[in-house]
């Protein structure tokens, strides 16, 4: 049959159309998507372990996966340990890996009331889950199928192609083939091919899904048969075996992870995934990566822990990721995240009851939703977050009590309820302790007043603690009371309806691990009456809804905002009752004010007032005060109540200065109509007198009143900001005195009242003052009150004071003022001088002037103040002259006109040890006086000493005798400077007497002096008796004559005066020597070489002396003298026949002692040869000479 090839085209070009009409919807379908809002919430889910976490499990997963024998790893831990996170972490570094997951989670209520599934319910969701896990694409014989929509445009072209094959069937009937090709029909032959080509593709599709063995169970043909299905009494992993192991290799699977496969207790299924595992790895092509199996499982799976080790080949430990001793961190930043910050110390003590991280997160996640919905913009009070967090963890761990607590039933709601029986506790105990010691007190006599005073102080706090129990939270009374048991242990008995108690499951409350969570809760007053703010909104029709909260919390004692300002406080008023108003939340202004104003009767206001009283509450009474809300009846419930509250108010905290301010000021104005206590407004003058605004302008306060109470109660400012300040107020406070006369008030008066025109500060105040009228009042006052002002001054400057003579004897010469502020205040003076010392007429501050240097320096303030001091020089008079110098008009004439004694200023000065050398030398020159007796021993040596330098002490015998016997060490100085004085005294004159005693030590002294002259030495030379020693130091005129006439026999002087000595004196000496030349060798003096020469060359030395003496010498000369040398002393003594044999001649000498002496030194130092024994009879000896050659003729 023959078709129209065009009409086949077009059929083709509609297909294609079609075809690309479902590829744009396709596309179109990919791109829509929806928006997503970030709802920056924690999602429950496990996340992936952050690098450091995963470092602690790298190195396990990489000898796993580098170990291709390990083939089953347990990855262990409790649950919630993060078991997952871990497998999600090497999931995301395992790229290239295919992973298959299977979830057998277990949750008690489903699955037959929570009871474990079956071994072959286990395997049928395992099968079930790698099914869907894996391409069956990549399986396309597996018996295995998912229902799932394929691509449209795959449909749309099997679709085509079916219909194309059965239009080309149909065309093409009969199928013949040859008479198509004889015809040699090009058409025929093309939908034939095309027809063939559909036909063979179908047979391959079918062939390759398996279809075949699961459409025919059995096959025979002739006599052999084929059973494709395996029997019915095989479990489900034995009837699928070889279809997983297919699905798992033909997928190349490589990693298969099990999850919570330990809840159902199956154990059996682990032996045949492993078996899985084996078999599956055995099937594998050679070169593929190893299947590895997963199992996440918790530490106790196995009871013996051998089957363990034996089982898995590797076993990777998980460290639990929450814990109760970091939940709180994780918590901490967990509420971070989604925007809440609970108190620290309560989510420390809430993680302790929790360690499951996903129950953790819900807490977080409820927290923070509830939060955005029942707070606008989730900001809450002071404590709100918490009792939301506690609600929420009670709602994550009670669910179903939390729904029975919505409408008003189940365990909790019912605690809460038993407040009651907690109160009634406490109340019967305090009773019988109340009862007990009021029998103690009666047993106690009046002499027993200590205590008595005790057990009445404990009754009155015990009868405070009775009336405050019904104000009482929860949490109140539970820390009151030994324990708590009465609010949680009840049964159905104590409910109104039993059957709630089995129908609510009420026992499992406290059946359940969490409860002491809850308990906590609730005695620590996290979960209360208040519940209903944290579990819905409140609507209500009869008052504002702002109104109907507050009235909510209150009702509850929970925690309200003292700044509430409600809309109808007087309707809040009425719906109250007098515990109510005794309670804490209801001290509120717009509350009190209602209650001052006659709402809610008498009852309301006085347990309203006893609360306040009761806790001594001055700091909700002053912000009363304060407020726009205010009324003078406050000030007389309060007294009446409170007693004095006014005082303790003021050295509290609870207002800033200005609102103390304003409570000070209405006070007064209230103790200007009514009768307060003294003590009250002395307080409130206290702050008044020391605040610096106290008189500023107040559109709150009139000042015509205000000024009628401040001039009432003794108004006395210390402090006034005059810039601030009302002006007309000021001027009122100066007329009247009503100031004190500080140094800051004083300044500010100045520049106000007085007018004064240039810029006057606290150190030009006084200045200022003192220019006023007497008849000023300011001065008046200053006057009046002069030691505060200068106190004040004192204060009010720091560091040094900077003043005028005039300002400081205004203040230093008045009494009234204290002698020590006066001290201080002269201690800090900088900058004056006191002109005339004597217009200060207290010694004590001349002495701190003069010791300051802030005096005049002018003989007559010295001569004055020397004067004043008793005729004596002090350290200050010391310091002065030190600092400033002598005035060149000190004179001693000077000193006598003034009435003062000469000697008596001279010797003060000088006795005064302070006063420098150089400074006592100018004073001496110019003060011209003489000390005729001197007789002061106490005085230093070198004071001394600057005295007989400057002349001052007159020679004399007494003052001689004085110096001698006690400064010994200056009366050589005294003899030098007055050496004639000192001559007439000790030599005698022409009758031969002498005036004072010659003292041969000065004499000697004054020999070697340089101060004198020669004449006057040889004057002291003639005034010794006897002998005197020789001296280098002397002039050698003075020696000449002790070598004449007074050589005390020294020789040793003699010889060393010689060798430093010329011309006649060392004549005199050389032949002073020649004389003495026996002794000089009996005294074993040594004399040098040239000494000997002159000492030989006189003559009249004996041969033997001469020889020893030339032998002593060449003995210990250093270094050894020289043939030439020995020869020159020989010819000195005319010793002629040494010199022959030192010069190379043999010699005849005598025999004696000292020859011998000689000649043994000349043979030690070579100088002679061989020496005769035998003398010839003139006793001479022949010696041969040695050591020199001689030359021949």
């Amino acid at each position: 049959m023959r078709r129209d090839p065009l009409a086949l085209g077009r059929l083709f070009e509609g297909l294609r159309a079609a075809v690309g009409e479902w590829r744009g919807y396709l596309k179109k379908e990919t791109q829509a998507h929806d928006s997503h809002e970030d709802a920056k919430l924690i999602p429950l889910h496990p996340a992936l372990l952050k690098d450091d976490e995963f470092a602690k499990y790298g190195r396990a997963m990489r000898t796993v996966f580098s170990d291709p024998k390990i083939l089953n790893i347990a990855v262990s831990g409790p649950y919630g340990a993060g078991k997952s996170s871990v497998i999600a972490r090497i999931r995301e570094e395992r790229l290239d890996d295919t992973w298959v997951t299977v979830s057998l989670a277990q949750f008690k209520g489903f699955d037959d009331n929570g009871k474990t599934m079956s071994s072959s319910s286990v395997e049928a969701e395992i099968i079930n889950q790698m099914v869907h896990r894996v391409d069956l694409a990549c399986s396309p014989k597996s018996r295995f199928k998912k229902i799932g929509d394929r691509r449209r445009l795959a449909d749309v072209a099997a679709s085509a192609a079916l219909v194309c094959f059965a239009f080309l069937t149909v065309s093409l009937w009969p199928l013949d083939i040859v008479a198509a090709i004889e015809s040699r029909d090009v058409m025929r032959l093309l939908e034939f091919a095309a027809w063939a080509t559909l036909a063979v593709f179908g047979v391959y599709k079918v062939l390759r899904s398996g279809a075949v063995p699961k459409a025919v169970k059995r096959l025979k043909f002739l006599d052999a048969e084929v059973e494709f299905a395996a029997g019915d009494s095989a479990s489900l992993f034995d009837k699928c075996l070889a279809d997983v192991i297919y699905l798992l290799n033909s997928a190349e699977v490589d990693v298969v992870v099990f999850e919570d496969l330990d809840r159902h207790g199956a154990l059996p299924v682990f032996v045949k995934l492993r078996e899985l595992n084996l078999l599956a790895n055995d099937a594998r092509a050679a070169g593929k990566k190893p299947l590895r199996f997963f199992y996440l499982i918790k530490d106790s799976l196995f009871d013996e822990p051998r089957d363990r080790t034996k089982f898995f080949d590797f076993v990777v430990p998980v460290i639990p990721f929450v814990d109760p001793s970091n939940a709180l961190d994780i918590f901490m930043r967990d509420f971070e995240e989604v925007g809440l910050a609970p108190n620290k110390g309560f989510l420390y003590q809430l993680s302790s009851f929790i360690d499951d991280p996903r129950l953790l997160r819900e807490i977080v996640d409820e927290s923070a939703h509830y939060a955005s919905a029942l707070f606008a913009g989730g900001k809450m009070k002071d404590k709100y977050c918490e009792r939301l967090v506690a609600m929420m963890s009670y709602k994550s761990l009670f669910p179903l009590d939390y729904e029975c607590l919505q409408v008003k039933r189940g365990y909790v709601f019912n605690v809460l309820g038993r407040k009651a029986a907690l109160e009634g506790k406490l109340a019967n105990e305090v009773e019988k302790d109340l009862e007990s010691l009021r029998s103690r007190l009666d047993e106690l006599g009046e002499e027993d007043g200590k205590a008595r005073a005790t057990v009445e102080k404990r009754i009155a706090v015990l009868e405070c603690k009775a009336c405050r129990l019904p104000s009482m939270t929860i949490r109140e009374l539970v820390a009151d009371a030994d324990d708590a048991d009465v609010l949680f242990a009840f049964g159905p008995d104590d409910l109104t309806r039993p059957e709630d108690f089995k129908e609510l499951r009420m026992g499992g409350v406290p059946a359940s691990p969490s409860f002491p969570m809850l308990r906590f809760l609730i005695c620590s007053g996290w979960i209360d009456e208040s519940y209903e703010r944290y579990m819905s909104n409140f609507y209500s029709e009869s008052m504002s809804s702002r109104d109907a909260a507050y009235l909510s919390s209150l009702r509850q004692a929970a925690a309200v905002d003292r700044d509430f300002v409600p809309d109808d406080p007087k309707e809040i008023v009425a719906r109250i009752d007098g515990p109510m108003a005794a309670r804490p939340g209801a001290r509120n202004i717009h509350l009190f004010k209602a209650l001052l104003d006659g709402g809610g009767g008498g009852e309301k206001l006085r347990q309203f007032m006893e609360s306040l009283a009761r806790d001594n509450d001055i700091g909700f009474l002053a912000e009363y005060v304060v407020s726009d809300q205010y009324l003078p009846a406050a000030f007389g419930e309060a007294i009446e109540y409170i007693g004095s509250p006014v005082e303790d108010f003021f050295v509290d905290e609870c207002l800033d200065d200005a609102g103390k301010r304003l409570f000070a000021k209405r006070f007064l104005l209230y103790a200007l109509v009514a009768r307060a206590p003294k003590t009250s407004v002395a307080a409130a003058l206290k702050f008044a007198n020391s605040d610096s605004l106290f008189l500023a302008k107040d559109e709150r306060i009139g000042n015509g009143e205000f000024c009628k109470a401040l001039e009432s109660v003794g108004y006395r400012a210390k402090t006034i900001d005059f810039e601030s300040c009302d002006g007309g107020l000021i001027e009122f406070v100066h007329r009247k005195g009503l100031f004190e006369p500080n140094v800051g008030i004083v300044v500010g008066f100045l520049g106000s009242a007085c007018s004064v025109e240039r810029a006057v500060g606290p150190v030009d105040a006084v200045r200022e003052v003192i220019s006023l009228d007497e008849s000023d009042c300011l001065r008046a006052k200053v006057e009046e009150e002069k030691e505060l002002f200068v106190s004040s001054l004192l204060s009010e400057v720091e560091g040094d004071l900077p003043d005028d003579p005039d300002c400081a004897l205004w203040i230093l010469n008045d009494e009234k003022v204290d002698i020590e502020r006066r001290r201080e205040y002269v201690g800090r003076l900088r900058g004056i001088e006191i002109p005339d010392i004597s217009l200060v007429t207290k010694q004590e501050f001349r002495t701190r002037f003069i010791g300051r240097g802030m005096v005049k320096a002018t003989a007559g303030n010295v001569v004055e103040y020397f004067k004043g001091c008793g005729l004596e020089v002090d350290e200050a008079l010391a310091g002065f002259v030190n600092a400033k110098g002598v005035p060149s008009s000190l004179t001693a004439d000077f000193v006598s006109e003034r009435g003062v004694d000469c000697e008596v200023l001279l010797m003060g000065i000088v006795r005064c040890v302070s006063i420098r050398m150089e400074v006592l030398e100018r004073f001496f020159n110019q003060y011209g006086f003489k000390v005729a007796d001197f007789d002061d021993a106490d005085l230093d040596v070198d004071r001394v000493l600057s005295l007989v330098e400057a002349g001052v002490l007159a020679m004399n015998a007494a003052t001689l005798a004085f110096i001698r016997e006690n400064y010994d060490s200056v009366v050589l100085r005294f003899a030098e400077l007055n050496v004639d004085g000192y001559l007439d005294l000790v030599l005698p004159d022409e009758s031969g007497v002498r005036e004072y005693p010659f003292d041969e030590g000065e004499a000697l002294s004054l020999l070697e002096s340089e101060a004198i002259g020669l004449d006057e030495k040889l004057r002291v030379l003639s005034g010794f008796d006897g002998a005197v020693a020789l001296s280098e130091n002397y002039p050698e005129e003075v020696n000449g004559e002790i070598v004449k006439d007074r050589f005390d026999g020294d020789l040793q002087s003699a010889v060393c005066l010689c060798v430093k000595s010329r011309g006649d004196l060392r004549c005199s000496l050389t032949e002073l020597l020649s004389r003495n030349a026996a002794q000089l060798i009996d005294q074993g003096i040594i004399v040098p070489g040239d000494i000997i020469d002159e000492v030989l060359s006189v003559g009249n030395v004996a041969r033997d002396v001469s020889l020893q003496m030339i032998t002593a010498w060449a003995q210990t000369t250093k270094p050894i003298p020289s043939r030439g040398e020995i020869t020159k002393r020989l010819e000195a003594a005319s010793l002629g026949e040494y010199v022959k044999l030192l010069q190379g001649t043999q010699s005849m000498i005598p025999l004696s002692s000292a020859d011998d002496a000689f000649l043994e030194l000349l043979c030690k130092r070579r100088m002679c040869g061989t020496v005769s024994k035998n003398p010839n009879s003139k006793n001479l000896r022949r010696v041969y000479p040695k050591g020199i050659i001689r030359k021949r003729e």
